[in-house]
């Protein structure tokens, strides 16, 4: 019966977690529609630590801003450009992950691209709104009601394991600490 168990906590963990990552994605390709809203929800992770614990991640270093928003960038020049495919500092329209992995363009590379007309520059940004998709205002909205289900779906499934029932009037309950860090 333990192992029982054990494998309903860890099943009850991957189908939260994915449940979670799945609402997540959706917010963010609702909200979205550019590479850098569709790059956000390709890399979002689900990670198990424990029957018990688990979490969501998303692995750019960017994605906090993409969260949370930031405010105006003033006197620097920010290069865009047009298709991200032709930016050379990307790999295939993908920003890297890791800041370590950010380059910039060469003095011959901003000239080809700006006589070709490729690029954007920019000496001021606007600040951009927060897209919070771990937020429970947000991409989270509704999670905790559906968990719930989950709960007592997986819960029936357990059930009708280790007594063979069908129609149960058994209900589970669950604890959920849902925070962004």
């Amino acid at each position: 019966m333990a192992s029982e168990i054990e494998r309903f906590q860890d099943r009850l963990m991957r189908e939260l977690l994915n449940a979670g990552r799945k609402r997540s994605r959706r917010y963010i390709l609702r909200r979205g529609g550019a590479h850098v809203s569709r790059q956000v929800a390709d890399d979002m992770k689900a990670v198990v630590q424990s029957s018990t614990k688990g979490y969501l991640y998303v692995d750019p270093y960017w994605a906090l801003y993409y969260h949370d928003g930031r405010g105006p960038i003033v006197g620097k020049n920010m290069i865009w450009f047009k298709n991200p495919k032709l930016d050379p500092r990307l790999n295939a329209g993908r920003t890297p992950n890791r800041y370590r992995n950010k380059r910039s363009l060469t003095k011959d590379q901003f000239r080809e691209a700006r006589k070709q007309g490729h690029i954007i520059v920019r000496s001021r940004v606007a600040g951009v709104r927060p897209t919070p998709f771990f937020s429970n205002t947000g991409g989270m909205t509704g999670f905790r009601a559906q968990a719930g289900e989950i709960v007592q779906r997986e819960f029936r499934k357990l059930m009708k394991d280790l007594i063979g029932a069908e129609n149960l009037n058994a209900r589970a309950s669950v604890s959920l600490d849902l925070r962004v860090s």
